[in-house]
C-alpha cells in the first residue's frame, strides 16, 4: 500500500526538527503486468511497440531523409518506452542510413543558456567523409522545466537563441518530451517550435503505465526513504503518468480519477522529500480539488493532513490548523484512526507553537494512544518525539529524554533513517538546555551528517541552525554564522515565516564579529 506522509513543524530556536507522519491512504494497485519476453522474428515490432508502427516509419523517414539542421519533437511521457523507440530506430538505421546520437541534458547545470549548454555537450567526433550522417537526440530538458511553470526561463532562452541553431549545430535533432512539456514549449517558444520540420507522438500503451505506477506508487520502499537521484528519477517517471491519468478540462471520465490522486498524492510527497515544500502543497492542493469534485473522502483526509502539516511547518498557523480540523472531521466520518491521529497531531504542533503546551501534550497523547492502539509503531515515534519537545518547554527535562531517547529506538528498529536524524537532533537539543554543550554538539553533527547522507534538506537545514546555535555559545562566531547562514537561505527558498527574522539573527552574529565582540 502507498503512504502518502505529511510533516511536522517548528521553528530552530524552539529547538523542534522537522518530521514527516503518516497520512491516510488512497489505494490503487496496478492491474496489468508484463509476462515473459517473447521471441520475435527478424524485423517484426516488440507487442509494446505495435501500436506505433505508423509514426516509428515516419520517424525512421526523417531520419533517412533529413540533411544539414532539421528540427523534429517526439512526444513520450516514458523513458523505459523512449528507450524501445530509439532501439527500435537504432535496429533501423544503424550503421548503414544514420548514426543516433543520444544526448541526455537531466544533469546539465548551464542551461540558463541552453543553446551553449547543448552545443557544449554534442561530440565533436562528427561523422567522417563517406560515412552515415549523425542524428542528435536530445533527452532530458523536463529536468529544467516545471510541470506548473507558466512561463519557463529555459524555454524563454531556447527561443531567443532560435535563429542561431542552424549555424552552431548544423544537424538533423530531435527533442524528446512529455506531453506538458511539448505543450508549454509551443506556447513560450513559439518561434523555436515553427521551425519543427516533424512532430511524433507515442502515446503509452497500458502495459507501460501499469509498470510505471508500480514502481513509484506501488513501491515497497516510501519515496520518503529513497536517496536523492532515485527520488528525482520517480517524480519523473510520476510527472509522465500524470500526463497520462489527469483528468482534462470537462473530461468527466471516472475511471482515471483514483490513479491520478494516488500520483498527485506521490508527487506532493516527492517534492517534499526533496526540499521543495511549495510545489508538494501545490499538488496537494490540486489533489484536494479533485477530490472533493470525485467526493474521494479517502483522498480529501489525505491532501488536507499533508496541506495542514505543510503550513504548520512554513509557519502558516492558521491555514494548518483549518486544514487539520477539516481533516479531523472527514477522518471521523469514515471511522479512518489513522487520519484521526494525524490531524490531532497536527493540531498539538499548532497549539505547541501558539504557546499552548499544556494543550498540545493532551493532543499529543492523544495521536500517541490511536498510534499505538493500531500498531502505527512510525506515527508511535513521531508523537512521542512531539511529546519530549513539549515537556521540554515545560521544563521537564527527564521526561522529554525519556520520550524522545524511545523516538530514536523506535527509529532505528524500524531502519527509518529520516526520522533518526530527527531524533538525534532532539536528543541535542536537550544535552544543550542542559548545559551539556560538547554531548550536545555530537549530537547535531550525527545529525547533520545523517541528514547529508540521505540528502533532507529540511533537517539538514534544522541541524546547522541547531549546531550554530552551540558554536555561537562556545564562542565560535565565524562558523556559527556559516552554519546558521545555510539554514536561513534554506528557509528563504521555501518562504518560511520566520526567514527574515532568522537571517535578522545571523546579520547579528555578524556584526558582533566585526565589533569582535563575543
Amino acid at each position: 500500500m502507498a503512504k502518502a506522509r505529511k510533516p511536522k513543524a517548528g521553528s530552530k530556536r524552539r529547538a523542534r526538527h522537522v518530521e514527516d507522519a503518516s497520512a491516510s491512504t488512497i489505494v490503487q494497485e496496478p492491474v496489468a503486468t508484463y509476462g515473459a519476453p517473447t521471441a520475435r522474428v527478424a524485423g517484426e515490432l516488440p507487442p509494446e511497440l505495435a501500436p506505433h508502427a505508423g509514426e516509428l516509419n515516419r520517424m525512421a523517414a526523417f531520419v533517412d531523409l533529413a540533411e544539414g539542421f532539421r528540427l523534429a519533437f517526439a512526444e513520450c511521457n516514458f523513458a523505459p518506452l523512449r528507450k524501445a523507440i530509439i532501439e527500435e530506430l537504432r535496429r533501423r538505421c544503424e550503421p548503414d542510413v544514420a548514426r543516433l546520437c543520444v544526448i541526455d541534458l537531466t544533469d546539465a547545470d548551464d542551461m540558463l543558456y541552453p543553446l551553449q549548454a547543448i552545443a557544449r555537450r554534442v561530440p565533436r567526433d562528427g561523422a567522417a567523409e563517406g560515412a552515415p550522417k549523425r542524428v542528435l537526440m536530445f533527452l532530458g530538458l523536463e529536468a529544467h522545466v516545471h510541470i506548473t511553470d507558466p512561463q519557463p526561463g529555459v524555454l524563454v532562452a531556447l527561443n531567443m537563441a532560435r535563429d542561431a541553431f542552424p549555424a552552431r549545430i548544423p544537424e538533423p535533432m530531435i527533442f524528446w518530451l512529455p506531453e506538458y512539456l511539448l505543450t508549454t514549449l509551443s506556447r513560450v517558444a513559439h518561434d523555436f517550435w515553427s521551425w519543427a520540420n516533424a512532430t511524433f507522438r507515442f502515446p503509452a500503451p497500458q502495459a507501460f503505465k501499469d509498470i510505471a505506477f508500480r514502481e513509484t506508487v506501488g513501491a515497497d520502499t516510501r519515496i520518503l526513504d529513497t536517496q536523492v537521484a532515485e527520488t528525482k528519477a520517480r517524480v519523473r517517471v510520476l510527472e509522465g503518468l500524470l500526463q497520462e491519468y489527469l483528468p482534462s478540462v470537462g473530461d468527466s471520465a471516472q475511471e482515471r480519477l483514483p490513479a491520478a490522486l494516488d500520483v498527485l498524492n506521490e508527487l506532493g510527497v516527492g517534492y517534499w522529500r526533496l526540499g521543495q515544500d511549495r510545489q508538494a502543497m501545490a499538488y496537494w492542493s490540486r489533489m484536494l480539488a479533485i477530490a472533493r469534485r470525485a467526493k474521494s473522502l479517502r483522498a480529501e483526509g489525505a491532501a488536507l493532513g499533508n496541506l495542514g502539516g505543510a503550513y504548520v511547518q512554513l509557519g502558516d498557523m492558521r491555514k494548518g490548523v483549518e486544514c487539520a480540523k477539516q481533516q479531523l472531521r472527514v477522518a471521523r466520518k469514515m471511522r479512518d484512526r489513522r487520519g484521526e491521529g494525524n490531524a490531532l497531531g497536527i493540531l498539538g504542533i499548532a497549539c505547541s507553537e501558539l504557546g499552548q503546551t499544556r494543550k498540545a501534550i493532551e493532543l499529543y497523547e492523544r495521536a500517541l494512544k490511536i498510534a499505538t492502539e493500531i500498531g502505527d509503531r512510525r506515527n508511535e515515534g513521531v508523537w512521542l518525539g512531539n511529546l519530549g519537545i513539549a515537556y521540554a518547554a515545560l521544563g521537564e527535562t527527564q521526561k522529554a529524554m525519556d520520550c524522545q531517547t524511545q523516538e530514536l529506538k523506535i527509529a532505528i528498529e524500524m531502519g527509518d533513517r529520516r526520522s533518526e536524524g530527527g531524533s538525534l537532533a532532539n536528543l541535542g537539543i536537550r544535552y544543550a538546555d542542559s548545559g551539556d554543550l560538547p554531548k550536545a554538539t555530537w549530537f547535531f553533527m550525527e545529525a547533520l551528517q545523517l541528514a547529508r547522507e540521505i540528502g533532507d534538506r529540511r533537517t539538514e537545514a534544522n541541524a546547522s541552525w541547531n549546531l550554530g546555535v552551540a558554536c555561537e555559545k562556545e564562542g565560535h562566531l565565524a562558523l556559527a554564522v556559516g552554519l546558521m547562514q545555510m539554514s536561513v537561505d534554506y528557509e528563504r527558498e521555501e518562504g518560511h515565516a520566520d526567514a527574515e527574522k532568522h537571517a535578522a539573527e545571523v546579520e547579528a552574529l555578524r556584526r558582533r564579529m566585526k565589533e569582535g565582540v563575543r
